[in-house]
């Protein structure tokens, strides 16, 4: 299925969903805080941290007490973040403010830990962000950022797709590339950039850098009796009945003609999803649908310079 890009909406609204409570296993962020150390994190910011949800995942696993601040270029999300965080009894320890990650308000050295999760992946110039989140950070502190590989989505199997003709694997991919080479060309991402992560941190001057995978998955399959499963499938359904990211209005029919694709090949994929997405939903009704949904999600880990 191909992922939404909506314009007409805040930044990324197709991905605030209720199913974004279900991106990671907390014992997983667990493990890694303990092993990379960020657990002993007393002050830390969440940059582009949308409606909170990496900010309330995190904040269960550095020390009691500690305080994190979300910055989000949307006043929409800032609100709706904080009260979300209020609902969630974590309103003492989680704030949120009005912010660009490019120009953080905030005085060099401010932060023990700073983060940001699938925020790269639509800057302009992700280093210079990187730049700002460490200018922010104190010598040695933490900056962990997780980022994808959305490219290898386009090649994931499913009960519908796995004995499709090699022309219709190709042409999927091809679409996932244009569409990338063309968010990349208009200044707006890239939505694969996760791969490039620690060599960029290394040029920055940072030391002790890790990465990990996202070892969440969240698979399909009969008979769909997961909460996680019933909250995601309802997403699917919702993105399939509204047409996200298939209409000729849409940002993703920019994307694919800036990456050199043409208007009837445009044309083609959207009769190809939109048939693609009746199958899915028809045979999750039937109980038939079935897919692991693997991703590439890196999670990248590094130290700050002891001294600037």
């Amino acid at each position: 299925m191909t992922k939404p890009h909506a314009s007409s909406r805040p930044h990324s609204a197709e991905f605030f969903g209720d199913w974004r409570d279900y991106w990671w296993n907390h014992d997983y962020l667990a493990l890694l805080a303990r092993r990379w150390g960020f657990c002993r994190a007393r002050c830390a910011l969440d940059v582009g941290c949308g409606v909170g949800h990496w900010s309330r995942a995190l904040i269960k696993v550095l020390p009691a007490g500690s305080k994190l601040i979300g910055v989000d270029r949307e006043a929409k999300w800032v609100e709706l973040a904080a009260r979300r965080a209020r609902q969630a009894g974590l309103g003492r320890r989680l704030s949120y403010q009005t912010a660009a990650a490019e120009t953080l308000p905030f005085p060099d050295g401010s932060f023990d830990l700073v983060t940001c999760q699938t925020v790269l992946m639509h800057v302009r110039e992700p280093k210079l962000v990187l730049a700002e989140m460490l200018r922010v950070l104190r010598p040695g502190g933490w900056l962990l950022a997780a980022e994808p590989n959305n490219r290898v989505s386009g090649g994931v199997l499913s009960s519908i797709n796995h004995e499709e003709s090699v022309q219709t694997t190709l042409a999927r991919l091809r679409f996932e590339l244009l569409c990338e080479r063309g968010k990349r060309a208009l200044g707006l991402g890239d939505n694969s950039m996760g791969d490039l992560l620690p060599g960029w941190l290394a040029g920055l001057g940072c030391r002790d850098i890790s990465a990990s995978l996202n070892d969440k998955l969240i698979p399909l399959f009969p008979p769909y009796a997961a909460l996680e499963q019933k909250v995601f499938l309802k997403q699917i359904e919702d993105w399939i009945q509204r047409e996200v990211g298939i209409d000729a209005a849409d940002e993703t029919r920019r994307f694919f003609l800036a990456g050199g694709g043409s208007v009837r090949e445009f044309s083609e994929h959207r009769r190809r999803i939109r048939q693609e997405g009746r199958a899915l939903l028809a045979a999750v009704r039937k109980g038939d649908y079935h897919c692991a949904n693997g991703h590439l999600h890196y999670v990248v880990c590094a130290r700050a310079p002891k001294s600037r």
